[in-house]
């Protein structure tokens, strides 16, 4: 007896983490300036609607979390340097920025737990 989740499970659960992460993308509104900027509508589009497979969007979404680390480690480098008021505006920016790298990490994890159970269940199939 295997203590794998079902594959169905992990999906539902794959589809439900990039919907909240694309969610959460578009109200972080990041700078995302050259040609990211025209192919991550269409990537969370579909992450919206449930198609959280896609290979195509596996180089957006790399692309996304490397914006996502950038703009973190530009809040950081900004927080000493600030007054106040900026201080807490920078603050809370760092912890949506934070949030939004979590969800991003779960979705990204629960994605290749899904490719990695069909490769698995592909593998075992060619044994058997």
């Amino acid at each position: 007896m295997s203590n794998l989740d079902p594959l169905e499970d992990l999906i539902y659960d794959t589809l439900r983490q990039g919907r909240i992460f694309a969610e959460a993308w578009e109200e972080a509104a990041l700078d995302t300036s050259g040609s990211l900027r025209r192919l991550w509508p269409a990537t969370i589009t579909r992450l919206k609607e449930g198609d959280c497979l896609e290979d195509q969007d596996t180089d957006v979404l790399k692309c996304m979390a490397e914006i996502i680390l950038e703009a973190r480690a530009n809040i950081k480098s900004k927080l000493g340097e600030q007054g106040r008021n900026d201080r807490d505006y920078l603050c809370a920016r760092k912890i949506e920025l934070d949030l939004l790298m979590v969800y991003f990490g779960s979705f990204w994890k629960r994605r290749q737990m899904v490719f990695d159970r069909q490769k698995t269940e592909e593998l075992y199939g060619r044994q058997f």
